[in-house]
């Protein structure tokens, strides 16, 4: 009775743990019955001392099957645990947008001038001296509008430019045509913010280099010309040159622009030229820039 007990005990899960001491005690009853011949005689002791040893048999088996099939669940269930690893700030490599753990300054606009045009009172010049304060950083084919506001705060005009703003100053010269009747009063300048900004590193970038400036005028025309050049790594393409034109006060009274069609790599100085239509005062100052 008790062997066939244990060997029932023996495949039922978990119940199978307990089923040890039970068989233990059938193979010691069935044992001494079988030596004393009692109990229900030799054949019956046979096979309690048979059905004990295959109960432990089973009951070691269907442990080890619990075992495991507890492991694989336990596997199963669990969530994936990836290596935790500490975030570090990592510099952005050159020509990528900045991560948000670096943070360009933004553009300065340091001065706007707007007129009107002598010869064609419908249409009006403009000027913005901007800057790049980042020293390793660059907005690369930024796009800028010029808002030209009118008298009752409108927006009348607008320009658009496209600029690789390098670090340092430069200026944007342009026109607003056929505004009108329409009065400019005052300019709104819209470019990307400093988290547009790429990384480029000042010493690897390379920087362009004006040269000093002459002019010559016909008493209507004024022409204004100089050098630059470039120690960048590669030949550059069409380089715009703005020239601004100030008073002997200082007050910008308009601006011109022209482009260097090649710039090589070597530092070759590259001459340039740019024309005033308008005629301007005895003791006008020049001041030039350059830009991609």
């Amino acid at each position: 009775m008790l062997a066939g007990i244990g060997l029932v005990m023996a495949f039922v899960p978990f119940v199978n743990w307990f089923a040890g001491p039970v068989l233990i005690a059938a193979f010691i009853v069935s044992l001494i019955a079988l030596i004393g011949r009692k109990h229900g005689g030799t054949g019956l002791s046979i096979a309690a001392l048979v059905i004990s040893v295959v109960g432990w048999i089973v009951a070691f088996v269907m442990i080890l099957i619990s075992f495991f099939w507890i492991g694989g669940f336990a596997a199963l269930v669990a969530p994936d645990q990836a290596p935790v690893t500490e975030a570090t700030s990592v510099p952005p490599q050159d020509d990528e947008p900045m991560d948000d753990a670096v943070v360009a300054e933004d553009i300065v606009v340091l001065e706007t001038a707007v007129g009107q045009y002598a010869s064609d009172p419908g249409s009006w010049w403009y000027v913005a001296v901007i800057d790049n304060p980042n020293e390793d950083y660059i907005f690369d084919y930024a796009s800028i509008d010029v808002e030209a506001i009118g008298a009752d705060g409108t927006i009348v005009d607008v320009a658009n430019e496209y600029r690789v703003l390098l670090s340092g100053e430069t200026a944007l010269v342009g026109d607003f045509i056929g505004v009108g009747d329409a009065e400019i009063v005052d300019l709104n300048i819209v470019f990307p913010g400093g988290a547009d900004a790429v990384y480029s590193p000042f010493v690897e970038t390379g920087e362009l280099t004006l040269g000093a400036l002459s002019s010559s005028s016909d008493g209507v025309s004024t022409t204004v010309t100089g050098t630059v050049s470039g120690d960048f790594a590669e030949d550059l393409e069409l380089v715009q040159i703005t020239v601004v034109a100030r008073d002997p006060s200082g007050q910008i009274i308009g601006g011109a622009w022209t482009y260097v069609d090649e710039l090589p790599s070597a530092g070759t100085a590259v001459p340039f030229e740019a024309i005033f239509w308008d005629p301007l005062p005895e003791g006008t100052v020049f001041e030039a820039y350059a830009s991609l």
